[in-house]
């Protein structure tokens, strides 16, 4: 089995991650593999609380970031004894954290592929493997979804002796208690060809592009995609017109469901097209004719509030004017409060409720649309 000089990076080949995305649009992989991996502010985050789930140290974490890492530590110890039950070994046993896995298929021209789990622990001739969700907004995993398959095959192709491989995804925002789904053998026979089949047709130069929710949301080539500008800018006509033709007030209540269910796929359209924009004109001031970025706004922060309300008092002013224009983060202040009591999850709620009773303002926003049943 070959691999990139470097095997902890994916290079230009497939991966497990995007085995779903790259089934629905068997052209995503080459149109895109190219272009550079942007991460959203999102996807940062997540990135924080995953490495310091591999270091197992909750080091440099908000607290947001901590009880995250507290839930997930906790999942996976309970799926650990899920697993593999009382075994007194499991406790010596240490995981492989984030190492990237390789299946090679020299003769179908050295097609590669890889996938990194979050953890691997292997006891005797079974071996469970985990991986982590991090974010709010994850969809519920399904126990055989494409990327938990796989990694099962990921992992017998690179554990000898092997008869039962667990996979698992911990998503603490979606539930507390993850299925897994176990392949033996013959589950890993059919599961590896299925591989193999979506390996050749996304490295297939003639493979069609079909665009849609999934597959689109995190391709690095939206912005020269003919497909993904189609679909995400459309608005689904009605009879023989469009909604965009036809007076709001107008709008027949199927057309009004139709505006909302692409409301959001055209609103993220608008902003990436936005976004690309910018950094068009960021590398040249001449890319968009008539249009130039202007400096952001700089907004100043009073770092010593102390040394400030001295001052402050000595022009005359009270401690309760001085007051009035503070205004304290409840989340800043959780932060702060779990810092000096050294206390998480209910214990620090029961305290910032005891703490702040009587002294906060609650003020609820507008209304959000929302689908039923969603």
């Amino acid at each position: 089995m070959t691999t990139p000089s470097n095997p902890q990076e994916r290079g230009l080949h497939t991966s497990a991650s995007a085995a779903e995305a790259d089934s629905l649009c068997l052209g995503r992989h080459l149109f895109q593999r190219e272009m550079p991996d942007i991460k959203s502010e999102d996807a940062e985050a997540g990135t924080r609380v995953h490495d310091a789930l591999c270091k197992g140290i909750p080091e440099g974490l908000d607290l947001e970031g901590q009880e995250l890492y507290e839930r997930c530590r906790k999942i996976e110890q309970e799926l650990l004894a899920q697993f593999f039950g009382d075994d007194p070994m499991l406790q010596h046993i240490a995981p492989e954290r984030e190492k990237r896995l390789w299946i090679s298929w020299a003769q179908n021209g050295g097609l590669q592929h890889s996938g990194q789990p979050d953890a691997l622990y292997r006891l005797k001739a079974r071996a469970l493997i985990i991986d982590y969700k991090t974010g709010r907004n994850e969809a519920p995993a399904s126990p055989s979804n494409m990327q938990l398959r796989d990694l099962a095959v990921l992992g017998w192709a690179n554990k000898p002796l092997l008869n039962e491989i667990g996979v698992a995804i911990i998503q603490p925002w979606v539930t507390g208690k993850p299925e897994i789904c176990s392949y033996k053998a013959d589950d890993i026979k059919k599961s590896a060809q299925l591989l193999l089949e979506r390996v050749q047709a996304s490295n297939d130069k003639s493979a069609p592009r079909v665009a849609g929710e999934l597959q689109c949301k995190y391709c690095r080539a939206k912005s020269k995609c003919p497909e993904y500008q189609k679909f995400a800018s459309s608005i689904v006509p009605v009879g023989d017109r469009s909604i965009v033709d036809i007076p709001v007030d107008d709008w027949t209540p199927q057309q009004r469901a139709v505006f909302l269910e692409g409301l959001g796929r055209a609103e993220k359209w608008l902003a990436d097209c936005k976004a690309k924009m910018k950094e068009l004109i960021k590398g040249d001031p001449n890319a968009v004719p008539g249009w130039a970025l202007k400096p952001g706004v700089v907004r100043e922060s009073i770092t010593d509030p102390q040394e400030v309300f001295n001052r402050f008092s000595e022009l005359g002013g009270s401690l309760e004017q001085f007051m009035g224009n503070i205004t304290v983060s409840k989340g800043n202040l959780k932060e702060q409060v779990a810092a000096v009591t050294k206390s998480k999850g209910k214990a620090l709620e029961a305290i910032m409720d005891k703490l702040t009773a009587g002294c906060v303002e609650a003020k609820e926003s507008e209304p959000q649309l929302k689908k039923v049943g969603a």
